[in-house]
């Protein structure tokens, strides 16, 4: 009866020694014994031990975001007009230069056989002026033919003196009529021009009437029905890539003023399962006023599979730090408590513990350890509080790692 009274004492002085662990804070003080009841053994156990030591460990911070295209673009009619036909609808793929919204044509279509018309008259005036400036030409050699005949006559004294004064009188006249001539021609020569700008821009004006894709590319929003009266500037459909992608993600204040651009960064998208190494690119430096935050944007060197819009984490060493860690192999997990034999005296002592991140290849300690202790790493299967244990030297065991270096 006794021997089962000093049991079941054993057993509640274990189960307080977890709740004041748990309860009390002061773990770091406490050593756990499992095995009370179990006598130490007898020979040294041969360990490797390590020194709980300070680390340098920066800060991490994950801020939500969303994928974003690079490119998106809405699709704005250039001329007014009423939309005949849409040919995609929201989701649908494009091609750079495929026609995705049909407007109604028929008065540009009436301007341009009409500035076809002006052309064909301006180019008829112009020929015939071209042909008039000709005839003069003609006129003016004539004049100068027959000044030349009658000053040759009238040097022989065959001809009166008015008959020479109405061969140069003639000549200037003719000079005159060819000035005319060609004026006339280069006034028509400018108005054919300007039937053909006018006919060039009248075909531009009629092939606004069928809009299409500016790039490759996902139609996500449409604006608009087939009746409607489409507006320039008043956009039809909105097209992005969803092959040009980045992370976009509100960084609050305090953290965004230690970043900069080419800083490595963690993307994360739960839906595709998978993490990007990410470099940032833009922080738009306008603060949000409401959510005292600052956009920041990075790459995504491998988006297959992502879609714009699918949600994330964006993740990045805000700020450095240093923390107390020992080696991951020192940590052993029973249920939900953690713990790590300290080589104490000759001996293992049990110490329940806390641990928080995992730094390379050790484990920040939270609580239960301090700074130069040393814990046993890997310890045997068979290993109890308070057996004797020799700590082998080398191997990096017994020398805590330099300070602000990671072992």
């Amino acid at each position: 009866m006794k021997g089962r009274e000093a049991a079941l004492t054993v057993a509640a002085l274990a189960i307080g020694g977890i709740a004041g662990y748990m309860f009390g804070g002061g773990m770091h003080a406490r050593e756990y014994a499992l095995t009370a009841a179990r006598p130490p053994a007898s020979e040294p156990v041969r360990v490797r031990a390590a020194a709980a030591a300070m680390v340098d460990a920066e800060e991490f911070n994950e801020f939500a975001g969303t994928v974003q295209s690079r490119r998106v673009v809405q699709v704005s009619p250039q001329v007014m007009g009423r939309v005949r036909e849409i040919t995609v609808a929201a989701g649908d793929r494009v091609r750079a230069g495929q026609t995705l919204v049909v407007l109604d044509d028929q008065e540009l279509q009436a301007r341009v056989k009409q500035a076809e018309e002006s052309v064909r008259a301006a180019d008829a005036a112009a020929k015939a002026a071209e042909a008039g400036v000709e005839a003069a030409r003609a006129a003016v050699r004539l004049a100068e033919l027959e000044l030349e005949r009658q000053k040759a006559t009238y040097a022989a004294g065959a001809t009166p003196k008015a008959a020479l004064d109405q061969a140069e009188t003639a000549l200037r006249t003719a000079a005159a009529a060819l000035e005319s001539a060609n004026e006339q021609a280069k006034a028509a020569v400018r108005n054919r021009d300007a039937a053909v700008q006018n006919l060039d821009a009248s075909r531009v004006m009629l092939s606004y009437t069928k809009i299409r894709a500016p790039m490759d590319g996902v139609a996500v929003d449409k604006y608009a029905e087939v009746g409607d009266i489409a507006v320039p500037g008043r956009p039809l459909l909105t097209i992005q890539s969803d092959i040009e992608l980045r992370f976009e993600a509100p960084v609050s204040e305090a953290c965004a003023r230690r970043i900069s651009v080419g800083m490595p960064a963690i993307v994360r998208v739960d839906a595709a399962g998978k993490s990007w190494d990410a470099v940032v690119q833009e922080i738009v430096p306008a603060m949000d006023p409401n959510s005292r935050s600052f956009l920041v944007r990075t790459n995504l060197p491998e988006p297959a599979g992502l879609k714009p819009g699918m949600f994330g984490r964006l993740r990045f060493a805000c700020a450095p730090g240093r923390t107390l860690a020992i080696p991951s192999g020192a940590v052993i997990r029973r249920g939900q408590i953690e713990l790590a034999f300290v080589a104490s005296g000759g001996a293992a002592r049990l110490r329940i513990i806390r641990t928080g991140r995992t730094i390379a290849d050790r484990v920040e300690i939270l609580s239960g350890l301090a700074a130069g202790e040393e814990v046993v790493l890997d310890p045997p299967a068979n290993l109890r509080d308070g057996d004797p244990i020799s700590v082998q030297t080398g191997g990096g065991g017994g020398k805590p790692p330099a300070e602000g270096t990671e072992e």
